[in-house]
């Protein structure tokens, strides 16, 4: 499955990171020093967007345009961005020079800043290095627009459906209920209204009513006249000539998530984006990443779950955007590297955004899941690689090395041991190399134990004790045989447990052990043998039954 993500990225060369397992310690390379880039001076701008009541519009849309060689014309910067969820917005990264700013939003009067109704009225703002705060832009509620009149075929009101309150700029749209063209369409007011009056009196018509969302200003599902959810099962509605047709509609808001995405020295990325896909793989909607980090995505259906990626960051080094700019890996929430490996999140109340789905992004390999060996370390035996997952597996090649001390013995994915290997450590190194970055990290991981000489087989025999104080119980006898090594030198502990309870710690001497179980009943225990330095450990199992002593 490819992500829906776009970006341009660089192949610079090969990222070459090594796993090496040496003890329990992750040991990491020395990253190659970053070429020193003097920065270029920036500033930012920000505010808070509210209505005249001071309550803050989340989503408001700002755009903001610049003139940063003064010739009184503003077209060298334009950028535009939602408000967030507090009606906050933050324009980093701008050169220094004079700035103009927009607010729009729904049901609400554009404005200009400062409370200008146009870009030749509005108020500069002079950027240097430093933060300019703009304070609360207070935008004037819309008046109504939409009138019912004499050509006024249908009309109605587009609430939503948890609160009650209008839709402004929610689209309604009327299909010919035969032949399903659509005839007409028209936008909510600031109270909700909607007027069609363009459509074809000689057969009925099927409305579909929509609010599309944006940031941290979430849509609505669309719905059908008569509240159906598909254009094949609305009720369509009788156009009459000379008398309007009432036909209102209630919408449910869509879920959203939000967060922020943060690059490697812990502060917002120049740009990226966040998507969501579904359970089963399908793309359903994605967003950029706020100038702060943040960002706010919707068009989630409440209670369903969603795998999250975020992605195409990159950053220019020394806020110079001409500059080659410097891309990082995407990555699945959380810390996954695919969408199998992502942790799945379920989506909020409807109306609601699900918070702190955080990232943070990486420009290096790192090892998400540390390489492991699998097969006994036995003689004879061979043992298997598993590369263990990395933040970044596709265009990579992996290379293999096993170690006996500081001397490779073998470069395959599998090594079979030998007699030389008795009583060593054997180090698995993996190499990733990878094709998308030019930066070189090593890592160390942990892995197999000492080499064995003999395998194990552990067994048991269950007793009754007649005589003595411990008459009633039970004596276990356990018998550890280590192949052709002889008895006297088959030595360790066996761990006897009963499900996840520890019973007892058993010392084996010449390959034999005792524990004695009194407790009445029936017992299945599993038996544990440590191995030694040249035998490797084994399990076993026994069932003792310890009978209640009869009264004389």
């Amino acid at each position: 499955m490819s992500t829906r993500i776009s970006r341009s990225r660089r192949i610079a060369g090969a990222v070459t990171v090594s796993a090496l397992a040496i003890g329990g310690t992750l040991a990491a390379g020395a990253l190659s020093p970053a070429t020193a880039v003097a920065p270029i001076p920036t500033g930012s701008v920000t505010g808070t967007v509210a209505g005249p009541t001071g309550v803050a519009i989340a989503g408001a849309d700002v755009q903001i345009l610049g003139d940063t060689d003064l010739d009184g014309i503003y077209d060298e910067v334009s950028r535009s961005m939602s408000a967030g969820i507090s009606g906050d917005f933050n324009f980093n990264r701008l050169r220094p020079g004079n700035y103009k700013v927009a607010f729009w939003a729904p049901g609400f009067v554009n404005e200009f800043y400062a409370d200008a109704d146009s870009p030749a009225t509005a108020s500069p703002v002079a950027v240097a290095a430093g933060t300019v705060a703009l304070g609360v832009a207070s935008l004037a509620a819309a008046a109504p627009t939409a009138v019912v009149g004499a050509n006024t075929e249908i009309t109605g009101v587009v609430t939503d459906a948890g609160t009650t309150k209008p839709l402004a700029v929610a689209y309604v749209s009327a299909y010919n209920a035969i032949t399903g063209a659509e005839l007409d369409g028209a936008l909510t007011d600031s109270a909700g209204r909607y007027v069609l009056d363009g459509l074809d009196a000689t057969a009925p018509v099927k409305l579909r009513f929509s609010r599309s969302g944006g940031g941290a200003r979430l849509g609505y599902r669309a719905l059908w006249s008569g509240g159906a959810k598909s254009q094949a099962t609305a009720t369509p509605v009788t156009v009459t000539p000379g008398t309007p047709v009432t036909v209102s509609s209630a919408l449910t808001a869509y879920a959203g998530i939000s967060g922020k995405v943060l690059n490697p020295a812990g502060v917002a990325p120049y740009s990226g984006e966040v998507a969501v896909y579904d359970a089963d793989t399908h793309y359903v909607d994605s967003t950029g990443i706020r100038p702060d980090g943040t960002y706010y995505l919707g068009d989630l259906d409440p209670g369903a779950e969603y795998r999250v990626v975020f992605g195409g960051g990159l950053d220019y080094p020394g806020n110079d955007e001409n500059a080659d700019p410097a891309y990082y890996y995407d990555v699945w929430y959380q810390d996954g590297n695919s969408f199998a490996s992502a942790t799945p999140l379920t989506a909020g109340a409807s109306g609601t955004f699900t918070p702190n789905i955080d990232a943070k992004l990486r420009d290096t390999l790192v090892v998400l899941e540390k390489p492991s060996i699998k097969g006994a370390a036995l003689i004879g035996k061979t043992l298997t690689a598993d590369k263990g997952r990395w933040n970044r597996n596709g265009n990579s090649t992996f290379g293999y090395e096993w170690l006996r001390n500081a001397t490779v013995v073998g470069t395959a994915s599998t090594y079979t041991l030998t007699a030389a290997d008795a009583g060593e450590h054997i180090t698995l190194r993996v190499t990733n190399t990878n094709l998308d970055n030019d930066v070189q990290k090593s890592v160390a991981v942990a892995t197999a134990p000492v080499v064995a000489k003999y395998s194990s087989v552990v067994k048991a025999k269950a007793k009754s004790v007649k005589k003595g104080k411990k008459a009633g119980s039970t004596q276990v006898t356990i018998s550890v045989k280590a192949g052709a090594q002889a008895a006297a030198k088959t030595t360790g502990t066996v761990k006897v447990t009963d499900g996840k309870k520890k019973v007892a710690t058993v010392k084996i001497k010449k390959g034999k052990g005792t524990f004695v179980v009194s407790k009445v009943g029936k017992h299945h225990y599993k038996l544990t043998y440590s191995g030694n330095g040249s035998t490797v450990s084994d399990t076993g199992k026994v069932t003792v039954t310890v009978k209640k002593s009869k009264k004389r």
